[in-house]
C-alpha cells in the first residue's frame, strides 16, 4: 500500500510465496525475449495464484511530501558509506562487466509445472 500511495499508481503483488524470486525469472525472460510481451506474464502469474491489487489513497500533495521524504533518505543511506573504514573518496567505482544470456530453447513459457515433472525434471520431493 505504501508503494502505491508513494507513486500514485496501482500496484500489483502475487499471492505466490516465492514471488520475490518469481519476479526476478519474469523481469529476465522479458529482457532477453524468452517471454512475448507483458501480457502474457501476467496470465502466466493469474494461472499461478493471481495477485493483489493496491490502489493509491493519497492525494498529490501528499505524496509530493512522501517523495520528497524518501528522496532524502536515499541521500543518508547512499552517504553511509564514509563511515566504511574500506571507503576511499577518491576512489571510481568498478564497473560490472555486461551480462551475457543464452536462449535457451528446449524450454517453452507454456510448460506447466505438472508438464515438466512428467518430462522428470524438477518436482518435490
Amino acid at each position: 500500500q505504501i508503494q502505491a500511495d508513494a507513486l500514485g499508481l496501482p500496484v500489483l503483488r502475487s499471492k505466490m510465496a516465492e514471488a520475490t524470486a518469481l519476479g526476478a525469472a519474469l523481469a529476465a525472460g522479458l529482457s532477453v525475449g524468452f517471454y512475448h510481451n507483458k501480457e502474457s506474464v501476467k496470465v502466466m502469474v493469474e494461472k499461478a495464484g493471481g495477485y493483489e491489487t493496491f490502489t493509491s489513497t493519497t492525494t498529490y500533495a501528499t505524496r509530493q511530501k512522501m517523495q520528497v521524504r524518501w528522496k532524502d533518505a536515499l541521500k543518508r543511506s547512499f552517504e553511509l558509506a564514509k563511515f566504511d573504514p574500506r571507503y576511499k573518496e577518491d576512489e571510481k567505482p568498478k564497473l560490472l562487466k555486461k551480462p551475457r544470456f543464452i536462449k535457451v530453447s528446449a524450454i517453452k513459457p507454456e510448460q506447466t509445472v505438472e508438464g515438466c515433472e512428467a518430462a522428470g525434471g524438477g518436482g518435490r520431493g
